[in-house]
């Protein structure tokens, strides 16, 4: 039978998952929602297109996704371990990171999810006409050093936090 110990070490951890990965939905989603995109011009009926480049929207993307989910892992990072007093570690420091890695694919994903749908950008030969303008944006295709950044940020802080950020002391004299 589980004690209230092992229950509220597992709530923490539970906790842990659903800040992560509420949080990097929540952003996702917005990051999707402003992401750059291309202006292209259907050229033929296979869809070909001619893209109106200004920007390089790949790029930018790109960094907005980095810096988005760097930044997210840093605050999570700091607030759980402020959070999990009596949880920190090891075993804290790696579930934290590897929920940033899943955090961050999901970011990816549910992102581009959001800008297919929002923009209503074709995916098929029978959605368009030869000469009709459409958004365009290309899928995000982060690789493993883009996936990477926000777990690591996360296991880099959460450590220097363990080792600089001193635990709070008993107050010798309650009264």
């Amino acid at each position: 039978m589980p004690t209230i110990e092992s229950r509220a070490r597992n709530g923490a951890y539970a906790g842990v998952v659903l800040a992560i990965l509420g949080s990097f939905t929540a952003a996702s989603i917005i990051w999707g929602l402003l992401r750059p995109r291309y202006q292209a011009t259907i050229i033929d009926d296979q869809g070909g297109l001619e893209l109106n480049m200004v920007d390089n929207v790949e790029f930018t993307g790109f960094f907005w996704f980095v810096f988005t989910t760097g930044i997210l892992a840093i605050i999570l990072s700091a607030r759980i371990h402020q959070k999990t007093l009596a949880y920190r570690g090891l075993s804290m420091l790696l579930w934290v990171t590897l929920w940033s890695l899943v955090g961050s694919i999901l970011f990816a994903k549910l992102g581009d999810l959001t800008t297919i749908t929002v923009y209503h950008i074709p995916t098929a030969t029978s959605d368009f006409n030869v000469g009709d303008v459409v958004p365009f944006v290309p899928l995000m295709n982060a690789g493993i050093s883009g996936y990477a950044v926000a777990p690591c940020l996360a296991a880099a802080y959460y450590w220097i936090l363990e080792f600089f950020v001193p635990y709070p002391l008993a107050d010798p004299d309650p009264d």
